[in-house]
């Protein structure tokens, strides 16, 4: 108990995470670290480079060294330094699911996200959007509505990320990094001057792997004897079922493994002329470990749709007025599958749901252990891309070129319950690829009075191979429900925009204005096909990245039509949609280390479809609109130096108004039709009755339906402080809040019907996905004076917490955790660097993410499970300027 108290008293005393990081613009020679007033604090918010402390947007940033000195190897790991920002692992662990500010992006679907990460300033898929921070230049985190410099899908912010460009120096660093679990990484980077002054080539690479502490069982299927199904007699003809088995996996679950370089050249023929090629590559291979969250109420070990009687299944299943083959599965399940289960030993945990529940609550719900029908080593992520940044400067004026593009390949697997038995299984195949295009001139008038930023944008994404935009298989209780849909999905966005910034000293000294608009046209095409796999073949199709061709239908067959008999390929005309918006500010420079503003900035996500095509009766549903933010802030920026003692202190407030919000909801399991009296319409015939009242079967193929379902007030704040008492002692930390209040819930009448009609929830709130009301980082260090070992010294405690929060329908519990670092650089001034560190130094139980929950009736839902204490060494060496 100890313990807890002396680091949370630690913790308190820190004020909160690190401020007043420094961030570079790409071509700019780092500086010192923050929390020296001398020190340059630049970023690129504005699309120019600024001293941070001057730029009247809330932003965290770090350097490339803060990011290596605090053992940030990707974005996930930005959660815990940054204010407000909550990101969790995905379907691969390439794939985050990011928050900020009440803005992310739907669980499943096709749906925009709500915070876009850029990687060069360009913005990256929806998918393959983790980046591997090694070699970094900066990172800047900006949070609020970033929709005129920025554009569509950055509602609630935009993290940008930028490589360390080429230099005319020889230079390079090489680092070991080896830990607990079977960690090992290896990253290293060298600058090449080609043509002194005018060429130069820098190489960076990261190769990782962590062998994760969650165990994994793999489950073998049931196996049915067909000899004894008689196809003359189906009604009596069960056949027979014996159990599957658990077998234990030679990987964990959480086990994963990176292998990530790039290739940067720098072109400088003149002084006036600038070209920069980036060629990046990785590969990440693995998924978030997603364990059991929570149990339903069992009755002999088995959820609700086993609780009825055989008769009862088999009816439901296969009656007499389905085909023979389903009439043939109602039987074999009804008394085949179930039986096969009930022959297992009650304490046997593979096969028994309520001995896997007290299994669970007797380890205190924090489990260690995922069950799975496909090994999910077969995960894994490719990512491709190359930025080209061409500058032309004229005078005061610069013209840029900003080309990028990125092919993403990934393949998932999970099983979503995390039980022992195989009750969800998805597979999900993603093929895109991504070009952009942004012509940028950006220069100042009258003195620097005047300065202004105009441009272009032009993007495309579209499928690049089987699976398109995705190929996504569902597996539920034993092939009672069994699917496989594809996506070919194409999207394009063109922009204009202008912002200036106007200087009003002449009124007041330190006034300035700040006005943009952005213009945006956007448009989405789709194709897809469904079916319905026979519930005798293979438990999953989808089994690995490759070998699919036979099983997903190609995108021309989907154009075509030229599908099998038992496949539906349906076409949706282009849907087109358009926004407009803006920012208008007011900052006040009260003196060079003290600043006030007041903004409002209006940023939104892009509409789209919802596939496959609705029955007639719900084409009003088929698409969905923009959503829209239109949010006010008011901030402060404060520097100051006195009596020996130096700090900082950020601060912002904001409120917003989302109108539109895409609400995803739950649909699964509505293909087998509703009767709806109110689809009679337009000369349609009745095929059903609802209390003697004729009406319409409506079946509705859709696993999730985004909605314009109402709109929301946030409001918040984030205050960051750094305080430099005495020399060689700085506390540091942040806070973020985010509340949120429904104003208004209105959901498509048509699909409201649907879903009482179909006796299922209907929303009556908005639940903000994937956002802690509150978070907090603390941060101390220690940097002891003169030289120890011939090196410099120093000691860092980290701490993060955050409240809980509602993902899918799991409630995410509140974590804490608390990370410490000794590091010992440029030893004997060698440029030899040796760091050991614990993360999660109290080895708390961790929850960092929901999973996705089991349709109702199977009473469970999963979780991703944070890291366990780590204990780790790394050595860094670097050479040249």
């Amino acid at each position: 108990m100890k313990k807890y108290i002396l680091l949370s008293s630690a913790a308190a005393c820190m004020v909160m995470a690190p401020t007043g990081a420094f961030a570079q613009e790409t071509d700019t020679t780092p500086q010192a670290a923050a929390g020296n007033d001398s020190d340059a604090i630049i970023v690129t918010a504005r699309r120019r480079a600024e001293d941070v402390s001057k730029v009247p947007i809330a932003i965290t940033a770090f350097s490339g060294d803060q990011l290596q000195a605090k053992g940030v190897t990707n974005t996930l790991e930005l959660t815990r330094l940054t204010p407000g920002l909550n990101i969790a692992g995905g379907g691969t662990v390439a794939n985050p699911f990011v928050v900020l500010r009440g803005q992310s992006k739907a669980v499943t679907g096709t749906g925009a996200p709500g915070v876009l990460t850029y990687f060069n300033d360009v913005p990256l898929p929806n998918y393959g959007s983790l980046i591997q921070t090694f070699d970094m230049a900066n990172i800047q985190v900006l949070k609020g509505p970033q929709g005129t410099l920025f554009g569509r899908n950055s509602i609630g912010g935009a993290i940008l990320t930028y490589s360390q460009a080429p230099t005319h120096e020889f230079s390079g660093y090489g680092s070991v990094d080896l830990a607990s679990y079977d960690r090992t990484q290896f990253e290293g980077a060298i600058n090449l001057p080609i043509v002194q002054d005018k060429i130069a080539l820098r190489l960076a690479g990261q190769i990782g792997h962590d062998g994760g502490n969650v165990k994994t069982f793999l489950f073998s299927p049931y196996t049915i004897d067909m000899s004894k199904l008689n196809f003359a007699d189906p009604a009596n003809s069960p056949g027979f079922a014996t159990p599957g088995q658990l077998v234990p996996s030679n990987r964990n679950v959480d086990e994963y493994r990176t292998a990530s370089f790039r290739a940067s050249l720098l072109i400088e023929p003149t002084d006036w002329l600038k070209n920069v090629t980036v060629f990046d590559h990785s590969l990440i291979r693995g998924i978030p470990s997603t364990v059991t969250a929570s149990f339903g109420s069992f009755n002999n070990g088995l959820p609700a749709i086993y609780q009825f009687s055989p008769a009862a299944i088999q009816g439901s299943i296969g009656g007499p007025d389905t085909p023979l083959d389903q009439q043939f599965f109602g039987n074999v399940y009804a008394n085949a599958i179930i039986p096969a289960l009930a022959q297992c030993a009650t304490n046997q945990i593979q096969c028994n749901y309520q001995v896997a529940a007290n299994a669970f609550t007797a380890a205190g719900n924090k489990s260690r252990i995922q069950y799975a029908t496909e090994d999910p080593w077969e995960a894994r992520t490719i990512v491709k891309g190359i930025t080209n940044t061409t500058s032309v400067t004229l005078g005061d004026h610069t013209l840029k070129n900003i080309f990028g593009y990125r092919s993403v390949d990934s393949f998932s697997n999970t099983s979503l319950s995390g039980l022992p038995l195989p009750v969800i299984t998805t597979a999900s195949q993603v093929r895109l690829k991504q070009i952009t295009e942004e012509l940028q001139l950006a220069g100042s008038f009258f003195d620097d009075r005047l300065k202004y930023t105009v441009g272009g944008f032009y993007y495309t994404e579209k499928p690049d191979g089987l699976g398109g935009y995705q190929a996504l298989e569902v597996n539920a209780l034993f092939g009672l429900s069994h699917s496989l849909s594809t996506t070919y999905l194409y999207n394009k966005s063109k922009a204009v925009y202008g912002q200036i910034d106007y200087a009003l000293d002449a009124l007041v000294e330190g006034l300035s204005f700040t006005a943009g608009a952005r213009q945006t046209w956007d448009s989405q095409s789709v194709c897809t096909t469904g079916q319905t796999v026979n519930p005798f073949g293979p438990s999953m199709l989808i089994t690995s990245a490759g070998g699919q061709a036979g099983i997903i239908p190609s995108e021309d067959a989907c154009n075509s039509g030229d599908v099998a008999a038992d496949i539906t390929a349906e076409s949706l005309p282009k849907a087109k949609f358009k926004k407009l918006t803006y920012t208008f500010g007011l900052n006040w420079q009260v003196t060079p280390q003290f600043m006030v503003y007041a903004t409002t900035r209006r940023g939104y996500r892009a509409g789209g479809y919802n596939t496959p095509i609705f029955d007639p009766y719900l084409a009003s549903a088929q698409t969905y609109q923009p959503e829209t933010l239109t949010d006010y802030e008011i901030g402060t920026k404060f520097r100051w130096n006195a009596g020996g003692m130096r700090g900082s202190v950020d601060l912002a407030v904001f409120t917003g108004k989302d109108k539109n919000n895409q609400l995803p909801i739950n649909t699964s399991n509505l293909n087998g039709g509703t009767c709806i009296p109110e689809a009679l319409t337009g000369g349609r015939v009745s095929d059903c009755s609802v209390g003697g009242v004729p009406g319409a079967l409506v079946r509705h193929g859709t696993q999730t339906t985004t909605d314009n379902a109402g709109e929301i007030t946030l409001r918040g704040f984030e205050l960051a402080t750094s305080i430099t008492p005495i020399e060689g002692l700085t506390l540091s930390g942040n806070v973020g809040y985010v509340d949120t209040k429904v104003d208004k819930i209105n959901l498509n009448p048509a699909l409201l019907n649907l879903l009482t009609s179909a006796g299922r929830y209907a929303p009556t709130t908005i639940i903000i996905q994937g956002q802690p009301k509150w978070t907090v980082n603390g941060n101390m260090t220690v940097d002891v004076p003169g030289q120890v070992l011939g090196g410099n010294l120093s000691a860092s405690l980290d701490f993060h917490y955050n409240t809980d929060y509602q993902q899918v329908e799991v409630r995410v519990p509140s974590q804490h955790q608390f990370d410490l670092r000794v590091r010992l650089a440029d030893i004997g001034e060698t440029g030899v660097t040796a760091t050991a560190y614990v993360k999660n130094l109290t080895n708390e139980y961790t929850r960092i993410g929901g999973g996705s929950t089991s349709p109702s009736g199977v009473g469970v839902s999963s979780f991703i499970l944070g890291q366990s204490r780590t204990v780790g060494l790394q050595l860094l060496y670097k050479f040249g300027s």
